[in-house]
């Protein structure tokens, strides 16, 4: 029975250890993630402007007929 207990303790040990692992993994990817997000919002704003010049609505679009 004791090894029974030890091998439950190790499997145990070795679970808590692979979860801290994945849960440092994960979080590296999102800050890598993050990382390449923003820089490519940077190098898109470098070409696209951030505001651009609302379309000009013509007269159909209002209702009003064209004589």
């Amino acid at each position: 029975m004791r090894d029974r207990a030890t091998e439950v303790a190790a499997a145990r040990q070795d679970l808590a250890e692979w979860d801290q692992q994945t849960v440092l993994s994960f979080e590296g990817l999102q800050k890598e993630g993050l990382s390449a997000f923003t820089e490519l919002s940077a190098a898109l704003g470098e070409v696209v402007p951030r505001h651009p010049r609302p379309a000009r609505r013509d007269a159909s679009r209002r209702g009003v007929m064209r004589g």
